[in-house]
């Protein structure tokens, strides 16, 4: 009986970054056709390099109303192999792999993309997207995971201040690369690291959650939890946790490509026109 593969799909919103808060200045004419911005920004063979892999952006094509496409990586691991001259094994470096197909509506600039266990996580896939999207023409674009229940980002949009941040991040699996977590934890010979962080009273910007901090909020997306609290602006006091909300949306599938176990990309386009079935109603 032939094994039956399953695979994860996960969705974000893209949208041109505006706010002085991202640090970025948008000309006119892309604020004004976002979606042009992105049909420019989608050229094959584009690369960057993250956390020592070597990403890549695929073929993408414009149909129904999609574009579709996919972006994958490559990097050097070690490997022991056997040498006929040496008579005995030998560590040398193997390039390993691995893409995720990507479908986005280009009406709501919607997403929907493969996961891969151990390599491929929302974030990692959402942040090398962006990196790739920018080269092209040198503007920023925000990448929200779309969430169940409120978001991170919804949150935050709807608070003034934020007071306290409760954090706690455990070790990734050895493929994932991030480097300050992964440099926290190692470096105290730890399972998992847990921190509180409280703003000055007296101080009316509340934490930054930024810099620094931003990278280890989006390791906790996969590999850790995060509860916060925050005043909005008529001073309401409001609390936000990513247990049983926030969590990034995922829905499970068994349609995958027997050979690379690929979601195709007509299935991604498909749960995207369910989800606006769902928003109307």
């Amino acid at each position: 009986m032939p094994i039956r593969r399953k695979a994860q799909i996960a969705f974000a919103q893209i949208r041109l970054a505006t706010s002085a808060e991202e640090g970025v200045v948008q000309t006119s004419l892309f604020a004004a056709d976002p979606v042009e911005a992105l049909r420019l920004s989608l050229v094959p063979g584009t690369q960057r390099e993250r956390y020592g892999r070597v990403w890549r952006m695929g073929q993408f094509r414009e149909s129904d109303g999609f574009f579709t496409g996919r972006i994958g990586f490559e990097e050097l691991r070690p490997t022991e192999r056997w040498s006929p001259g040496k008579v005995d094994f030998e560590v040398t470096q193997m390039v390993n792999g691995q893409t995720s197909p990507f479908a986005i509506e280009v009406r709501t600039l919607r997403m929907a993309f493969q996961l891969r266990s151990g390599t491929i996580r929302t974030t990692t896939f959402t942040e090398a997207f962006r990196s790739l999207i920018k080269a092209q023409l040198g503007i920023d674009w925000t990448i929200s995971p779309l969430a169940e229940g409120e978001s991170w980002d919804e949150w935050r949009a709807r608070v003034e201040r934020i007071t306290e941040l409760h954090v706690t991040v455990r070790e990734p699996n050895p493929t994932y690369n991030f480097d300050e977590p992964r440099e926290l934890i190692e470096g105290a010979n730890a399972k998992w690291l847990s921190f509180v962080a409280q703003a000055k009273p007296e101080d009316v910007r509340g934490l930054n959650v930024e810099g620094w901090l931003s990278g280890v909020l989006s390791h906790a997306t996969d590999y850790g939890h995060t509860s916060a609290k925050g005043q909005t602006p008529d001073g309401t006091e409001t609390e936000w946790s990513d247990k049983g909300a926030g969590k990034p949306k995922r829905v499970s599938v068994d349609e995958v490509d027997s050979v690379t176990t690929e979601v195709r990309t007509t299935h991604l386009e498909r749960e995207l026109r369910e989800m606006d079935e769902m928003d109307d109603g």
